[in-house]
């Protein structure tokens, strides 16, 4: 089945599902472009299913917020507008430029249009007109977009530059599979409370923390063993068990500590190193490099992330093509709302 008429299929069924009536009982127009008129049945189909989509995101309170001083409802009925008109608008430019439906879509609109009309409605309560125009409409617009950036060339500039600023690609591309084994002292200057927040001990003990630190930093200097300092003195109760052992990778524990850590090879010791927990004294004890395996599975799965994001951002650069093609469409229109019945219709209530 054809991609595109999938997608228009999954619009006009949402249409019909939300309840929003085909029968052609709005003969008034509420929209007249040059000389096309469109009636308020047609653009209340594009209202409810906007309306659908913000009840999705916010339910039933999303009438109740305001955007940037305007109502939700404002601002549905505002985008219904917009859509019917970028629609019609592309619909006569594909006209002029001589792009139509072939016959296989268009034999795919009726059948897929008889189809949901027997499905959704009891036998002649559809208009079957109408629900076909939209079908047919939408599907042209597509099928002009492709035609307009078919051989679109996107700026290889913007693409880096949208990957540079994407925090996933940012952080997998600085991401490093090494581990580090360490074992610590800690001497705690706050303490974890019940709701997990970092609470300052007293300063008199805080001071008696770092000199504490200092004497066991000496101890080490002078050759006492590591292992047998971390039992004696460590108040971090995660790791004394395990002998003050940790394995992290880069970016799992804090700053500080893993600055220490890098700085160090296998076997020295720090200095004494502060962060929010406390002061600690570090010693590293081995760098686990990866396996070859799970190197390539790391750069495939980057590779896969880069193709994504570059796919996403020609996309929008195509998107953006377009649109400024479109806006300069809209300005050989004139344009006009029915102000006396579209200010009647409600959304949301």
């Amino acid at each position: 089945m054809n991609k595109k008429i999938v997608y228009i299929i999954a619009f006009v069924t949402m249409i019909i599902i939300s309840g929003c009536s085909t029968n052609t009982t709005n003969k008034q127009y509420v929209i007249t472009i040059d000389e096309e008129k469109v009636l308020l049945d047609e653009v209340l189909l594009y209202l409810n299913e906007i309306e659908q989509e913000f009840e999705a995101i916010g339910g039933q309170d999303i009438w109740e917020t305001n955007f940037d001083g305007m109502t939700a409802e404002e601002v549905a009925k505002q985008r219904a507008i917009e859509n019917v008109v970028r629609i019609k608008i592309v619909n006569d430019k594909a006209r002029e430029l001589g792009i139509s439906l072939s016959e296989e879509e268009m034999k795919d609109i009726d059948r897929f249009v008889l189809e949901y009309l027997k499905e959704y409605y009891e036998e002649g309560s559809g208009d079957e007109s109408l629900v076909k125009e939209v079908f047919k409409e939408n599907l042209l617009v597509n099928r002009v977009y492709n035609d307009l950036t078919k051989d679109f060339e996107p700026d290889e500039k913007r693409i880096a530059q949208y990957l540079l600023e994407d925090e996933n690609y940012k952080y997998f591309s600085s991401f490093s599979l090494e581990q580090y084994r360490v074992k610590h002292i800690l001497l705690k200057t706050h303490e974890i409370s019940g709701n997990n927040n970092l609470e300052p001990l007293a300063l008199e003990i805080q001071e008696e923390a770092y000199e504490k630190a200092l004497e066991v930093l000496e101890k080490v200097r002078l050759g006492e063993k590591f292992e047998s300092l971390v039992l004696s003195y460590s108040q971090d109760t995660e790791s004394i068990q395990n002998k003050g052992e940790y394995t992290f990778l880069k970016g799992e524990m804090m700053e500080a500590f893993e600055e220490a850590v890098f700085n160090l090879k296998p076997g020295e010791i720090s200095d004494i190193v502060a962060t929010p927990y406390g002061y600690h004294i570090i010693k590293l004890e081995e760098i686990i490099k990866p396996s070859q395996e799970a190197v390539e599975f790391f750069e495939e799965q980057i590779k896969e992330l880069e193709e994504i994001l570059t796919k996403n951002n020609i996309q929008m650069q195509k998107n953006e093509a377009f649109n400024k093609q479109y806006e300069e469409w809209k300005k050989e229109y004139n344009i006009l709302i029915n102000e006396d019945i579209w200010s009647n219709i409600t959304v949301g209530k």
